[in-house]
């Protein structure tokens, strides 16, 4: 029952954390990257399908170039401590602080580079079709 409780708990926090978040940025952006948004459907399947994974495209769409790639990385990194905190494996405290700092570290660089792959293959397409390229 313990596991139950602790799956639900994730799932929730997972989905609840990067949606408070994402509403509190919502608010303090400007005008022209409001709009740019995902629609209310999309935003809340990407919520409840990656969790806080979701920060990545979050700030891909609402982050100007430089910032995305180390904006979004940092609060998806941010966002996974509280649900690895909800594991509880039966390791010492000191083991599973070591484990997630490096899970942490290993999320943060992965998230960089796949947003940078993403911005790259963007920028490319986009000018192969003649569009503007992302701001």
């Amino acid at each position: 029952m313990d596991k139950i409780i602790r799956a639900g708990a994730a799932m929730l926090l997972g989905i609840l954390l990067p949606w408070l978040l994402q509403l509190w940025d919502r608010q303090r952006l400007r005008r022209r990257h409001k709009d740019a948004p995902w629609t209310h459907a999309s935003w809340g399947a990407a919520l409840y399908a990656f969790g806080p994974f979701s920060m990545l495209g979050w700030s891909h769409l609402t982050r100007p170039r430089p910032w995305r790639w180390l904006w979004g990385p940092a609060y998806t990194t941010l966002l996974l401590i509280p649900l690895m905190a909800l594991n509880d494996d039966g390791a010492p405290w000191s083991e599973r602080l070591e484990e997630g700092a490096g899970v942490c570290a290993a999320v943060f660089i992965a998230s960089v580079i796949l947003l940078l792959v993403i911005d790259t293959i963007v920028t490319a397409w986009r000018r192969l079709c003649g569009g503007p390229a992302p701001p």
